[in-house]
């Protein structure tokens, strides 16, 4: 036995050999038993270009079952016709029992699927669309492709499917009809399928024998209006480019017909409220998230499945620390190796003023706020001057557009935006503006009931650029009407309501140890404070109420908000309204920190 032994591939001497047998294994059986299993391990392997590879249906088999059917061909034929039905009754037996993954490099790897995946493939089998936002190299784009092939080479009711494949560009199409080839060729010869003639040189076609065949193409949505597909499969469906991918999407619709099944896969690429790549995806996995039917199919069940990072069983502190530096930012990294949703949808934010994850959490707080605010539950502003429970205006004067929204100052520094307290207007004028700022604040006072009498307004600020319109808004807000909205003058002698126009010079040097202009200094503050958010801090935070047309805008331009030059701080002028808006109302809060930060390094 020993000598036999040694003659067995080298691969079977390892403890953990390929077939899912040991040395210690073979321990006691005769040559003629060791003989024996050869040959039926030869013929029960895949080719792994032309070197044997064992499915785990295979290694998960005991010596003494394996021995049974090496010494007993009724016994083997009796099994494999039993494998073969149970492929083609079970898809999840399919892809545990005969699948496998194969990272860039090394060999290929049994497909053990982890609870997430197979609760993934759950719900690919129950819904006609399926949204999956993911981390990378999660194994998700493997599984799909396993899902499609049993389709096309197994499922009892689909002898004639049609897979669709469509990936970013038109390598990452090629490569993944490579794969589907090499799941073909992975599985043993009482599963394995003979590929048609036709298409046995061709990148984007894979055609079986008396079965369905795949295609794979380029995403476009020229590629997406083709035959009558029975699935879909978009891969990294957010970075479908040059902002193709929400007609690429729609274009599936007819593709897939009554019973077509489409499933979007990939990480993220930005959220759906921001034009670009990754919008589309974006908007759908969101719309599917809440329970929304597909717009494109309303008639057809969706899901939406997230998976972060942590589902991989190999990623620790360890995998952190050795992917840190490949990434500009602690943002970018967890873009692509995602815990959280937002994490998931951030979109790139190398040049970005504000965090996207931070925006987004920002509205999630928001809305938190606004149902306190609506139950009684939210305290009075704390207002930053000390005077009284006060919001304040911050007002932006453009040529295109002008903005006034309404700041609610928090505890510790941070700062809530109200619902309905923004106000975005296209050519409006200033006098007719204030007429809509004061409605929006008496709005404001009826929301807090008996408590709305004790809500006044403090300190209109303005971008100092705008004195001109500030003028006429000025004029307007000393009507007799407008008057008792404001808070109650402090000043000794003055009496009465009196308002306050701040002017917030951008440019102009805030006068505290940092050296920087009100600006710069105000947006280095509402960084902070955005992303406080995203980390989950109660205190110093921005929350920003997503109800009404106006706010919806800022939080918009808050998304898309660029530097123009990072290394300066300095910002692209382009629908920047809302965010000077906020930097005005929010400036002199921001000047208090920077000065308390200050006076408490000097101690």
């Amino acid at each position: 036995m020993a000598a036999l032994a040694a003659e067995l591939p080298a691969a079977w001497q390892p403890t953990d050999s390929p077939t899912g047998l040991a040395q210690a294994d073979l321990q006691g059986m005769t040559d003629g038993d060791l003989a024996a299993l050869a040959v039926w391990h030869a013929g029960v392997a895949g080719s792994n270009d032309g070197i044997p590879w064992w499915p785990w249906a295979v290694r998960r088999l005991t010596p003494d079952a394996r021995l049974q059917m090496a010494s007993d061909p009724e016994v083997a034929v009796a099994w494999e016709t039993r494998e073969q039905q149970r492929v083609r009754v079970s898809v999840e037996y399919f892809v545990d029992g005969y699948g496998h993954v194969q990272g860039n490099v090394g060999d290929p790897e049994p497909f053990h699927l982890w609870p997430e995946q197979r609760q993934v493939l759950v719900e690919f089998e129950r819904c006609l669309r399926v949204w999956v936002l993911k981390a990378r190299q999660l194994g998700l784009t493997w599984l799909a492709l396993h899902f499609g092939f049993h389709l096309q080479a197994f499922h009892p009711d689909t002898p004639r499917a049609r897979i669709l494949a469509l990936s970013k560009t038109g390598e990452d199409a090629s490569k993944l009809l490579a794969r589907v080839r090499r799941i073909n060729m992975l599985l043993p010869p009482y599963l394995r399928h003979v590929e048609h003639v036709s298409t046995r040189s061709s990148k984007t076609e894979f055609r079986l024998e008396g079965r369905g065949h795949m295609v794979s193409l380029m995403s476009t949505p020229a590629a997406a209006r083709s035959e009558t597909a029975t699935l879909a499969i978009v891969d990294e469906a957010a970075f479908i480019r040059n902002g193709q991918a929400g007609e690429t999407i729609a274009a599936l619709g007819p593709t897939l017909g009554a019973l077509g099944r489409l499933f979007g896969i990939s990480s993220g690429n930005g959220d759906p409220d921001t034009p670009g790549d990754g919008q589309a995806f974006a908007e759908r996995y969101v719309r599917a998230r809440s329970g929304q039917q597909d717009p494109d199919r309303p008639d057809v069940r969706v899901a939406a499945v997230f998976l972060p990072t942590s589902v991989h069983p190999d990623r620790d502190d360890a995998f952190y620390d050795g992917i840190r530096d490949d990434f500009d930012s602690a943002e970018d990294l967890l873009r692509e190796y995602p815990e959280t949703e937002d994490q998931a949808l951030a979109g790139r934010t190398g040049d970005k003023v504000f965090s996207v994850s931070g925006v987004s959490a920002a509205e999630r707080l928001g809305r938190a706020y606004d149902r306190m605010l609506q139950e009684g539950k939210l305290g009075l502003p704390m207002d930053d001057t000390g005077e009284g429970a006060a919001v304040h205006g911050g007002i932006d004067w453009g040529l295109g557009m002008s903005f006034l929204l309404h700041v609610w100052p928090l505890e510790s520094g941070g700062v809530y935006v109200p619902p309905d307290c923004c106000i975005a207007s296209v050519n409006g004028e200033p006098g007719e503006l204030a007429q809509e700022f004061f409605t929006q604040f008496r709005g404001l006072r009826a929301r807090l009931n008996g408590d709305g009498g004790k809500l006044w307004l403090g300190e209109g600020r303005y971008d100092a650029a705008g004195g001109q319109s500030m003028r006429t808004f000025a004029t307007a807000a000393r009507q007799p009407n407008h008057l008792p909205l404001w808070r109650p003058d402090q000043i000794p002698g003055r009496g009465g309501h009196r308002p306050i126009f701040v002017g917030v010079p951008f440019g102009g040097d805030m006068g505290v140890k940092s050296g920087k202009g009100y600006k710069q200094e105000t947006v280095g503050y509402l960084r902070r404070l955005f992303q406080r958010a995203a980390d989950g801090k109660t205190a110093q935070i921005i929350a920003i109420s997503p109800q009404g047309e106006g706010n919806q805008t800022l939080l918009r331009q808050l998304r898309g908000l660029e530097f123009k030059d990072p290394s300066q701080g300095r910002i692209n002028k382009v629908d920047d309204h809302g965010p000077d808006a906020l930097i005005a109302g929010v400036a002199p809060i921001a000047k208090r920190w920077r000065q308390a930060v200050d006076s408490k390094a000097s101690a």
